[in-house]
């Protein structure tokens, strides 16, 4: 778990811990994404992540890009970094949702989508467990009828190994050694029988250097501290 908020590698994919990058003054980290043939990462590239961090260590800006350089999804936080809106756009680069996020506590208990010209298109529910760890995510249409309940399964210190998306299918991760930095990803159904798979690598300090979409495409992170 990162502190008070839930698995951050659940929907932005990237297992970016935030009391490591304050240990270490983050200011921001950028991704830049290649392509990937015969297991060989190609030479070609484009900026496809960044992450800012304000001057005390919260989350201000996050965003990923396209390969023509658009903005595809951006977070926007308040000033004690929580996540209280996401936008995504299309190619063009317009606005095609948006997703607001109200907090009860050091949670979000509720997500409302909306699309591009403000119409309210479904709900997201958030259940807890006692400790604050997320139990249930329940969608709801903007009628009030139930679309589908995701459910997330934690192992006995915590760590979460699977989400069930109900239909749709399922994520599992799975950690190293130490138990504290996930090492993969993997969704179920996939491009393959084997699913879409995510493997992490990081460096000495515990921050991820590497993202590999298996047989598909990488990610190299670059991280700019301030005490550097």
């Amino acid at each position: 778990m990162n502190g008070s908020q839930d698995p951050l590698y659940i929907e932005d994919h990237v297992p970016i811990r935030d009391e490591v990058a304050r240990r270490y003054d983050v200011e921001s980290v950028t991704g830049h994404t290649h392509s990937m043939s015969g297991g060989e990462v190609s030479a070609n590239s484009y900026k496809s992540y960044f992450l800012a961090y304000s001057r005390v260590g919260h989350r201000s800006l996050q965003e990923c890009f396209n390969p023509e350089g658009k903005v595809v999804q951006r977070w926007l936080y308040n000033g004690n970094g929580k996540v209280i809106q996401e936008l995504l756009y299309g190619g063009s680069g317009n606005l095609d949702s948006r997703f607001d996020i109200f907090y009860l506590g050091d949670y979000w208990n509720e997500k409302q989508m909306y699309d591009a010209q403000g119409t309210l298109k479904y709900r997201i529910v958030g259940d807890r467990l006692r400790d604050g760890r997320l139990l249930k995510a329940t969608f709801y249409a903007a009628s009030g009828e139930l679309i589908r309940s995701d459910s997330y399964l934690y192992d006995s210190v915590g760590l979460l190994l699977r989400v069930d998306l109900g239909r749709i299918g399922k994520r599992l991760f799975k950690y190293d050694q130490h138990n504290d930095l996930v090492e993969r990803s993997t969704t179920l159904p996939g491009a393959s029988v084997y699913g879409d798979v995510d493997e992490f690598d990081y460096d000495n300090r515990g921050l991820v250097s590497r993202k590999t979409h298996l047989h598909v495409c990488a990610t190299l992170f670059d991280w700019a501290c301030l005490n550097e």
